[in-house]
């Protein structure tokens, strides 16, 4: 089956161009996840667990999933590795398309790997919240803008409340 997932952020077009996009694609079902919201994040986790083997999904621009590179790089590998097509339509309506093969859930796990590397987690660096990237900063600002906890966002970033807040006021 082929779903269309909708997330009404700002990063995308607005609801209605996206639903547009997404039939024109080819889209059986669509599916509004909501915006940037904690409830909209559980409804869209919970959409992803629901895809089988076989099934294409498609959004309008990898901010759909609306995550930091490495949790969103986690959640691709599982689509893919659950055997679900991926479709990203992107700039003048192209759609690129990523099939569930080793190679590729192979060259994800080697981004991720390479991000935590990257971003010093093993002890590699001397900045401050370095396991924080500069994206994932802005992220959790916006979390914090729109009411989510402290702590809630700590868990998401794996830092405890107190460090977070040091982190976003810097």
């Amino acid at each position: 089956m082929r779903y269309g997932m909708i997330r009404d952020i700002l990063e995308l077009p607005v609801s209605k161009r996206q639903e547009e996009q997404l039939l024109a694609a080819g889209c059986e079902t669509v599916v509004l996840v909501g915006g940037g919201s904690l409830e909209a994040h559980s409804r869209m986790l919970g959409f992803l667990e629901k895809l089988r083997a076989g099934d294409t999904l498609t959004v309008c621009g990898l901010e759909a999933f609306y995550l930091p590179p490495r949790q969103m790089m986690r959640s691709l590998k599982n689509l893919l590795q659950t055997g679900v097509f991926l479709e990203v339509i992107g700039k003048n309506a192209r759609i690129s398309k990523i099939t569930p093969s080793d190679d590729v859930i192979d060259l994800m796990d080697l981004i991720s790997r390479e991000e935590i590397r990257w971003l010093g987690r093993s002890g590699e660096t001397d900045r401050p919240f370095g396991d924080l990237s500069a994206f994932q900063i802005d992220y959790a600002k916006r979390l914090r803008k729109q009411g989510i906890s402290m702590r809630y966002i700590g868990q998401i970033f794996r830092l405890s409340p107190l460090d977070l807040e040091r982190a976003l006021r810097d």
